[in-house]
């Protein structure tokens, strides 16, 4: 029997602790904010009265935490896309302009930056075709764009 009990508390403990956390940590972040939905919820008269099990009281409560954490994760991913945006052509921007200030690697660089651009841009229009060449002598073939 006590070997069931200490079983049971194994896999009961971990699991009550996370919610604890997880309700902690949810009413950490959303209590600032629940006024605001709660009080929308109301004047706009959302819910009439309660659902299932839950009064109109605890619907409004709950829905307004979630809207919350709904909203607070929307923003925090707006402001993470527009972050990593501005970072990566802002380093993108740097990298590009310290290799055009070293003397001989900046015409390699600019020759490749041209060639990848005029073949992988979905807008170019610059090769037509692909042809074999003789060069650099007539028993050689090499790839030719034109």
């Amino acid at each position: 029997m006590k070997k069931l009990v200490l079983s049971g508390l194994i896999v009961l403990l971990p699991l009550a602790i996370t919610y604890w956390i997880i309700k902690f940590l949810v009413n950490l972040i959303t209590k600032p904010f629940e006024n605001f939905f709660t009080t929308l919820f109301v004047q706009h008269n959302f819910f009439h009265e309660g659902f299932t099990i839950f009064s109109q009281e605890q619907l409004i409560l709950l829905l307004s935490k979630i809207a919350v954490v709904v909203t607070l994760l929307s923003v925090i991913t707006l402001i993470g896309i527009i972050t990593h945006w501005a970072l990566f052509h802002t380093l993108f921007y740097l990298g590009d302009k310290a290799i055009h200030n070293i003397p001989i690697v900046n015409k390699i660089y600019l020759a490749c930056k041209d060639f990848t651009t005029a073949i992988f841009s979905p807008k170019s229009g610059s090769f037509s075709q692909v042809v074999l060449v003789p060069f650099p002598s007539a028993q050689h073939r090499s790839i030719g764009l034109i």
